[in-house]
């Protein structure tokens, strides 16, 4: 489950990319799906009403965390991406 804090939820996925580095696994990069508006060209979400975040660079913050590219979408774009992708289950 999603912590309700930005913050926390924030620190977790950085530190979950850095424990994976460390063990020298190699990530091409993070993807981020956030339910909310969302700029995907950005990575910045626009407003995210589970966070009450609004204008939150959430790609740069985890991009400079971790140094890895980040994309960052809507939850439902990523849905419906994942389906193109990989097929119904």
């Amino acid at each position: 489950m999603t912590d309700p804090s930005s913050e926390r939820t924030l620190t977790k996925i950085i530190d979950c990319a850095r424990k994976l580095i460390e063990k020298g696994i190699h990530i091409e990069g993070i993807g981020i799906s956030l339910p909310g508006l969302v700029d995907s060209e950005t990575g910045n979400a626009l407003f995210i009403p589970r966070f009450k975040r609004r204008d939150w660079a959430v790609a740069e913050e985890v991009r400079v965390a971790t140094g890895l590219p980040v994309r960052v979408d809507n939850d439902a774009n990523a849905m419906a991406l994942a389906a193109l992708w990989f097929g119904r289950p």
